[in-house]
């Protein structure tokens, strides 16, 4: 059984889509539970994790971060598992019993995105500029509770930071770029 879902306007074909996450599947077989291993793939970062019988793919363009798109995996295979507790993948299922795992994407889509645009400055942020900047950036409007979300979702994932000043609660990059690294999502320590 294999799930697809793709972004609206990226012109593929889901059947052969499907087709090629099924191979890849089988192969996927061959590795170990529980972790998240990447193939790049021409312009692709394709990330893929085995837990149970189930096997999750994704892609991401090459110039993503590989830590973001995986801690993006692992949190999508959680929800997937969290919704789907009962599922057993030897007995065929319509694929529309999955449709409200879209909403799920689409929120963890959000999240990249609100992101992707803190990562872009050096400014500490408010919300409304975040707004702004995520509008004219993805040309998609957005509300603030769900960029409220998203930050939650950031700092709670230690990839942003809250900085209180002058009464208001600003998010800024989690640390100063240092001769020309990056920042990422990083993993939580326990």
């Amino acid at each position: 059984m294999v799930y697809s879902h793709m972004e609206e306007g990226e012109g593929k074909d889901p059947n052969i889509v499907s087709g090629f996450l099924s191979a890849f599947s089988n192969f996927a077989k061959e590795l170990g539970e529980g972790e998240i291993k990447s193939i790049n793939m021409h312009r692709h970062m394709i990330l893929m994790g085995i837990e149970g019988k189930l096997c999750f793919t994704t892609w991401f363009d090459q110039d993503d971060d590989e830590l973001q798109g995986k801690l993006i995996l692992e949190h999508i295979i959680e929800a997937f598992l969290a919704m789907y507790p009962n599922l057993n993948p030897k007995i065929p299922v319509e694929l529309t019993a999955f449709e409200n795992f879209n909403e799920i994407l689409e929120e963890m889509n959000h999240i990249k995105n609100v992101y992707e645009v803190i990562e872009s400055t050096s400014k500490i942020l408010i919300i409304p500029e975040i707004q702004k900047m995520y509008e004219e950036k993805f040309g998609i409007n957005i509300s603030p509770a769900k960029i409220w979300l998203a930050l939650n979702f950031l700092i709670k994932s230690d990839a942003i930071r809250t900085v209180k000043e002058n009464n208001q609660i600003r998010y800024r990059k989690k640390g100063e770029l240092l001769k020309g690294l990056s920042l990422k999502f990083k993993k939580k320590v326990a």
